[in-house]
Parts: C-alpha cells; sequence; structure tokens
C-alpha cells in the first residue's frame, strides 16, 4: 500500500474506539458494530436490511442507512445525522463512529483479461492473484502462445473486458516481448470507443513502464504496481493495486459505494477477497499442520476458501441460492439432487422451485420442506464448489482441522443441526474435524478490517467469534456395520470419566456440556481402521460445540440407496441419530 493510500485508508488505531463495518450483498446490507472497552476490542451487535436497487439496476445508499438504522434501534445508539449520513468521527454523545470499513460482495463484477509473457509464470501469477478475489478470467494473451497480432486484438476485444492486467519478465529482463502485449493492447484499445475502454493495471518489468505510462496515460485508465514476479523496488504490491481497481469498478457500477468512501473515507475492500484474508488469519490459529476451509454461500456464488499456514486457495462457483440458482442443474441433474430430499417431491416441482428460487430470490422458506429443498440444493452447491477447488484432497488426508459455514442458508436455519448436516453431507471429510457457524456473517467484515485495524482483527479473529457446532470424527473403516470399530473416553475437568464403544453404521452423537474442556483418550482401535490425522496414541482435548462430540460412521462414501423408500428413511435416520441442540 503506497503512503497516501495508507493515509486516506488508516487511522491512528489509538484513536479509534467505535467501528462499523459494512457489507454490501446482493440481498441484504449488513451492518456490524465493534468497540473497544477496557483496551480490547470486542463485538457488539449486527443487523441487516434489503439491498435497494435503482432502476437502472444500481446499488442505493438507502441500502446502508437503512441496515444502520436497524442497528440503532437494536442497540438504542446513534450513528447517523438528521440527512441520513454515517456521522466520523464518534461526537459527544456516543454518537457516529471513528472507523468505518465497507466490503461488498453484491453487484457486476469485472471481467478481467491477463496478458502475459509465460504460462507458468505471469500468467500463473495473474490467475493466483484474481483466485485471491474469487475470479477468473475472460480471457489470456500468451506471448509465447505464437498467436498472430490480429487473433491477440481480436480475442481482447470481443472479451469486452472491463480490467486488463499486464505482467511478465524479470527487471532487466524481456522488455521488448512486453512493447509487443503493449501494441496489441493500443490497437484494441483504439478499436473500442474512449467511454468502455478498459482499465489497465501494469505489473511487469519497470524498465517499459515509462513506455506504457507514455502511451496510455491519455488512452485509459492505467495503474502501475510493483512487478508480480516480486522482483524491483516495492512501492504498490499487486493485491493492492489490483484492490484499487476492484473499487473503481465498483464505484462506477453502485453509487452507494462511491457516496459512502466520500462521505467517511472508509477503506473499502471487495467481499470475496476479504472473506479469503479472514480464512488466511484463522488458518493462523488453526491446530498445527491442519487447514481451515471457509464455505460461504451467497444468492449469486458460492465460495470454498481453504487456508493453511497463511496460504490459500479459493474457487469460486458461479451459481448461488439465488438468481444463479439455475446453474446448479448444469452440474447436477434434478434426479441426483431428489434422493437427497427425505419426501415425496416429482423432479418438475424441484426444477421449478429453483426457477422460482431464481426469480425471487429474496423470498425464505415459508414452511419446513421448502427449507429442506434449499439445503440440500445448498448441499450440492458445496460439493460443485469444492470439486472446482485444486485442495481438495485435503478432505481425504486427515489435515482439514476446522470447517467455518456462511451465507444466509445457513444462518437461517430453525436449528444449528440443520447447518451442521449440510457440512458433514456435502464434505464428509476424513479425520477430524471442529464445524463453526458464522451466525452474525462476520467473515468478510473482520478481512476487511485486518488491512486498517491490525489490532481489532487480531484481538476478534478466532474460532470464538463463531459458533461452535461440535467436533466430527470419520474414520475409514471397512468393519461391518453394526460391529464395534474402537471404543473411546471422555474425561470432563471435574475428573468425570465415560467410556463409549462406538459403533459402524450411522451417526453416533455424544452429547455434552457447550463451552466445556473435555479429553478425548482411545481403545480397541480395530487394525482394519485408519483415523487420517488423529494420534491415537495420545489424548485429544477439546471444547465442546452445540453437538458435543459426533462420530460419523457412515462408510468411505454416502451413497443413496435406490429404492425410494429407503432413501427417505436414511434421511431421516440420520436426521434424528444427530438431533437438534438443547442449550
Amino acid at each position: 500500500m503506497d503512503k497516501k493510500q495508507e493515509k486516506t485508508q488508516e487511522t491512528n488505531e489509538e484513536m479509534v474506539n467505535i467501528v462499523l463495518t459494512i457489507d454490501i450483498g446482493t440481498i441484504n446490507t449488513r451492518v456490524s458494530l465493534f468497540e473497544r472497552e477496557n483496551g480490547r476490542y470486542q463485538f457488539t451487535g449486527t443487523a441487516s436490511s434489503r439491498t435497494v436497487y435503482s432502476e437502472s439496476g444500481e446499488v442505493e445508499y438507502r441500502s446502508v442507512s437503512g441496515a444502520v438504522q436497524k442497528l440503532e434501534s437494536a442497540l438504542e445508539r446513534h450513528f447517523l445525522d438528521d440527512t441520513g449520513k454515517i456521522v466520523i468521527p464518534q461526537k459527544l454523545g456516543m454518537i457516529g463512529a471513528d472507523q468505518v470499513v465497507l466490503t461488498w460482495s453484491g453487484g457486476e463484477m469485472p471481467r478481467v483479461v491477463l496478458m502475459g509473457l509465460t504460462r507458468d509464470t505471469s500468467i500463473k501469477m495473474m490467475e493466483d492473484l484474481l483466485r485471491k478475489n474469487g475470479l477468473t478470467s475472460s480471457a489470456q494473451i500468451c506471448a509465447m502462445d505464437g498467436k498472430s497480432m490480429t487473433d491477440n486484438i481480436g480475442t481482447l476485444i470481443a472479451s469486452d473486458p472491463d480490467v486488463v492486467l499486464v505482467s511478465g519478465g524479470t527487471e532487466k529482463g524481456a522488455e521488448h516481448a512486453l512493447y509487443r502485449l503493449g501494441e496489441i493492447l493500443l490497437m484494441a484499445c483504439k478499436s473500442i470507443d474512449e467511454q468502455n475502454r478498459p482499465s489497465i493495471l501494469y505489473m511487469g518489468n519497470s524498465e517499459a513502464r515509462g513506455q506504457f505510462e507514455r502511451v496510455f496515460h491519455q488512452m485509459s485508465n492505467i495503474t502501475f504496481a510493483d512487478n508480480i514476479m516480486g522482483t524491483g523496488e516495492a512501492r504498490l504490491s499487486p493485491t493492492t493495486a489490483f484492490q484499487k481497481c476492484m473499487l473503481n469498478f465498483a464505484k462506477e457500477k453502485n453509487p452507494a459505494i462511491a457516496q459512502l468512501q466520500k462521505e467517511t473515507k472508509c477503506a473499502a475492500i471487495s467481499g470475496d477477497f476479504a472473506y479469503g484474508r479472514c480464512i488466511r488469519l484463522l488458518s493462523r490459529i488453526n491446530r498445527a499442520n491442519h487447514s481451515v476451509l471457509g464455505i460461504e454461500i451467497g444468492a449469486n456464488r458460492t465460495l470454498a476458501a481453504f487456508g493453511a499456514n497463511l496460504s490459500l486457495e479459493m474457487s469460486k462457483f458461479e451459481g448461488g441460492i439465488g438468481r444463479t440458482l439455475p446453474k446448479l442443474l448444469e452440474h447436477v441433474p434434478a434426479e441426483d439432487i431428489l434422493p437427497w430430499i427425505s419426501f415425496q417431491l416429482k423432479e418438475s416441482e424441484l426444477t421449478d422451485y429453483i426457477m422460482n428460487k431464481s426469480v425471487h430470490p429474496e423470498l425464505i422458506p415459508a414452511n419446513s420442506y421448502s427449507a429442506e429443498i434449499e439445503q440440500t440444493l445448498a448441499m450440492f452447491l458445496i460439493r460443485t464448489a469444492i470439486a472446482q477447488n485444486p485442495a481438495n484432497r485435503q478432505l481425504f488426508d486427515g489435515t482439514l482441522g476446522m470447517v467455518l459455514l456462511g451465507g444466509s442458508v445457513m444462518r437461517n436455519v430453525e436449528d444449528p443441526g440443520d447447518a451442521l448436516r449440510i457440512g458433514m453431507n456435502s464434505l464428509h471429510p476424513f479425520g477430524l474435524t471442529d464445524y463453526y457457524l458464522d451466525m452474525n456473517g462476520l467473515s468478510s467484515a473482520v478481512g476487511g478490517l485486518a488491512g486498517v485495524n491490525r489490532e481489532l482483527a487480531a484481538q476478534v479473529t478466532s474460532p470464538a467469534m463463531f459458533l461452535n457446532l461440535g467436533r466430527v470424527i470419520t474414520p475409514i473403516s471397512n468393519v461391518k456395520e453394526g460391529k464395534r470399530v474402537f471404543s473411546v473416553s471422555l474425561r470432563d475437568e471435574s475428573g468425570n470419566m465415560d467410556k463409549i464403544d462406538i459403533i459402524q453404521g450411522g451417526i453416533k452423537r455424544i452429547p455434552l456440556e457447550y463451552g466445556r474442556y473435555y479429553e478425548l483418550d482411545w481403545f480397541n482401535v480395530n487394525k482394519s481402521v485408519r483415523l487420517p490425522g488423529i494420534p491415537t496414541w495420545t489424548s485429544i482435548g477439546f471444547k465442546a460445540g452445540c453437538f458435543g462430540l459426533v462420530f460419523d460412521m457412515r462408510g468411505e462414501t454416502l451413497e443413496m440407496p435406490k429404492d425410494r423408500t429407503a432413501q427417505i428413511h436414511l434421511l431421516e435416520r440420520w436426521k434424528n441419530e444427530l438431533g437438534v441442540w438443547r442449550e
């Protein structure tokens, strides 16, 4: 981040006591409040309001003020002045806030074209940059592909880009090859109307930077960042520079974002990038050598983000529980979804529900039947997003330590067990996994805060910020159903101990007192059983969640029987075995 940007985006943290985070989503806009008390920040409350669109499809500022007004009402506080604007900094009488952080996940996303010298270096690095932001490229132009200039110009124009990323060459490296990419971009820009020309982000060899600046500074909006190859002088990182391009695009498409940033000087980053950053931060405090998987189901997309030791592998399926829901049927036929619904439903009725939900994404399930349909669709959205993630092998090798479930379809469940069952049925990871539910939609908020208020982010980023659903253990076992697989003992803080036999088949839930500390020990583990990533020779300590300790003994793969009556019976059995949460 350059010094000018730091000055506008960061506030002296010692003077920041009241922080508002705002996330503008496709369906809802959410506002959350964090306050400093006795030198430490804590989460105070959250509220949401329907995102309001103009006739032309732009997000209106009423989306933000409406959510803030609901927060004011819930907390009996004041953050807005008489004109509906956020008061910043805070005034006497606890009016306003000291800092505002904005993320957005709703609205149109930019079409991005990559231009690089080689596929295995510059193009790959730009692809990694896009994945961190939940994006994929619309087209790629690689100097090493050997295509003619005419073909490349045609590809660039046909892709109708909003942003073009240009990179390649180490310092004092391939300067002339970059000039040839510049010629392609120049000819394409000349063929595009001035108002429709793409923004350009250059992050290549600094020797070629001057020529790019002379050619494009009057033709298009061009930004220069550090060499993505990691060489040369550090001024503006490619990640920060790309976020700047994302913000400029968002402000053009959504006046509410431009108005909010103008009035509050708030830091603003895309919601998908903020979400990925939160998962990375959680990976730092997760169990050693174990990863975190974040699942976020939105109205128009589903994110699957694996974080391990501050690294991130994020994939986005362009299907969500709203307008883009029909895209799920391009990957999973309706006949494969029906067996996972525990009541009689025709294929045409399921398809009609999907289409109706895409037209009216704001509608919430009217009864338990429609709720189960949406939860089943959420399960398949997760499976589809996970299948696209290169890190999905972690589901099988025992290295996945934590799963964070998020999105309105997860938050609005009647019982947390519904969310846990969605996670278990869609992921079915082997080994020992702790499941959490983002009940207040704080993931993107924390990711946004990490860039501008590191103290706050460090103090609130922990699994305790989310609802602990429970610890789930899934072995790999060939033991026949009904036979004992192993035995375990559980000892509480008072020294009370219970010994339990774990039988193959179904789900075995051991209810425990929420938030209490327990130790788990293993006995008589069958030789044919594998427990990936679990040290069975030593005690394992943990804090109990809503559903205590759960053993998923359903087998290596979750397959439904062919008979419809048997399918319904099996689903009801699993639901009853997991049960509901009673505090």
